[in-house]
C-alpha cells in the first residue's frame, strides 16, 4: 500500500506554501517532486512566486537587527 504525505500547511496561502518550498529546494533534502507535493504547489507556482521570495530574502538581509540565519 502506498501512502501519500499530507500537505504540510494547507491553511497557508499558495504564495506562502511556495516560499516554504523554495527554502526546501534550496536545502535540497528532499526530491523536487516530494517538495511540490508536500506543499501542494506546481512548477508554475514556483515561477510565479520566486521573484517575491527573492525580494523578501534580500529585504530581510538588509534589515538591521534581523539575522540572516
Amino acid at each position: 500500500m502506498i501512502t501519500r504525505t499530507p500537505v504540510l500547511a494547507p491553511e497557508l496561502s499558495r504564495k506562502h506554501r511556495t516560499w516554504i518550498a523554495l527554502y526546501d529546494l534550496e536545502a535540497a533534502l528532499l526530491s523536487r517532486q516530494e517538495i511540490l507535493h508536500r506543499n501542494d504547489i506546481t512548477e508554475e507556482d514556483l515561477q510565479l512566486f520566486e521573484e517575491s521570495w527573492q525580494w523578501m530574502r534580500t529585504r530581510r538581509s538588509l534589515t538591521p537587527g534581523v539575522s540572516s540565519n
